[in-house]
C-alpha cells in the first residue's frame, strides 16, 4: 500500500444468499477497471470465503 493513497475498507454482510456472491465479483471488476486512486479492502465473512477468494 502506498502511504499517500487512501484506503477504502468495507465489512461485507452476507445473508446466506448465493446470488450475493455476484456482488463481490461486480465490486472487484469495477475497482480494477479504473486507475487506482485508492486501495480497497473488503472483509468477507468466513462462510463464502473460499468462493470469493481472488
Amino acid at each position: 500500500m502506498n502511504a499517500g493513497r487512501p484506503l477504502i475498507v468495507g465489512n461485507w454482510k452476507f445473508n446466506g444468499l448465493a446470488a450475493q456472491l455476484n456482488e463481490i465479483a461486480s465490486i472487484s471488476a469495477s475497482v480494477y477497471a479504473k486507475p487506482f486512486v485508492a486501495d480497497v479492502l473488503i472483509f468477507v465473512p468466513a462462510t463464502p470465503l473460499s468462493q470469493v477468494a481472488c
